[in-house]
């Protein structure tokens, strides 16, 4: 709840829906969303008919497809930007290098995008140098006989 009214403070609207993990969708949250109008992934409580059940498990399913997206993003900027590796002892520290590094990976994408157009360019980031490289593409293999 914390979350979603930190949201509406910054965006000035409550998100349509919340993909939650499945601890999330309790009495308490349920009827908090649908409170504010926002939709919440998951079953909903209650006895269902044999209908319902049907259009449920296919929103469910498809929840379920766009929160994997999300889950894999998490999973690389574990991995590729070091958020497994978080040892702050401080609340305040601990969130700085937890956003530092959602901002390098956005940071990232925004770069590949711009840079998308040109086809001929790509970059990489070395975590050694701690610097971006563009490299150009070879799309060719030229052949020495």
């Amino acid at each position: 709840m914390e979350a979603v009214s930190e949201y509406h403070r910054i965006f000035g609207f409550y998100p349509a829906t919340i993909l939650a993990d499945r601890a999330y969708p309790n009495r308490e949250n349920k009827l908090w969303c649908t409170a504010h109008g926002i939709r919440l992934s998951g079953p909903r409580l209650g006895r269902k008919s044999i209908t319902e059940k049907a259009s449920e498990s296919k929103q469910i399913y498809q929840d379920g497809c766009e929160r994997v997206a999300i889950e894999g993003e998490f999973g690389v900027v574990k991995r590729r930007y070091g958020l497994d590796r978080i040892m702050c002892r401080q609340p305040d520290t601990s969130m700085t290098s937890i956003a530092m590094g959602f901002f390098a990976a956005n940071m990232e994408r925004k770069l590949r995008l711009l840079f998308a157009p040109l086809n001929e360019w790509s970059l990489d980031y070395d975590f050694d140098l701690g610097e971006i490289i563009l490299f150009p593409v070879i799309d060719e293999i030229a052949v020495i006989q």
